[in-house]
């Protein structure tokens, strides 16, 4: 009888012992794993057009640099995960302001069973939603800070 009820103790023991780790391993360790993966930070767009529009060039520089002749396109929220992309300088632009602001950089083409996509698109507003009123004031200034940045990068041809 003994000997069954220390078998009994030990499965009780072992039971117990795998609850403990069940309950008390899913705690502080797994967030402070999220807390190490790092987020980009979603900042909220200034409701006034003038501070918007200064938030949305700073958000196009940090996205779209001009290097060496060529258009580096670093999106902060893929750069994340390490991806950016390289185009040729004269690569074709579309800002396209209307809910969200996004530009968008080389051409589409359409297939018969869908879109396929060979272009690659920036999106400034991530998260904000940008009123028809306020893309009226600040989609030229920010089409126009885009091409002074390009045009800028751009080799000079001597003769």
């Amino acid at each position: 009888m003994r000997f069954l009820m220390s078998k009994r103790e030990t499965i009780w023991r072992i039971i117990a012992v795998i609850t403990c780790v069940a309950l008390f391993s899913c705690g502080p360790s797994e967030q402070k794993n999220s807390a190490a993966i790092k987020k980009p930070r979603i900042d909220t767009l200034p409701s006034d057009p003038v501070k918007a529009e200064l938030e949305l060039e700073r958000r196009l520089d940090a996205s779209v640099r001009v290097q060496d002749g060529f258009i580096v396109l670093s999106d902060p929220f893929m750069r994340a995960i390490g991806e950016t992309t390289v185009l040729p300088i004269n690569t074709p632009w579309v800002l396209h302001c209307g809910g969200v602001l996004s530009i968008r950089f080389g051409t589409s083409v359409s297939g018969a069973d869908g879109d396929v996509s060979n272009d690659d698109e920036v999106q400034l507003s991530r998260g904000d939603v940008i009123s028809r009123k306020t893309c009226d004031q600040i989609e030229l200034p920010l089409a126009n800070h885009l091409r002074t940045t390009l045009v800028a990068g751009t080799p000079q041809i001597t003769k």
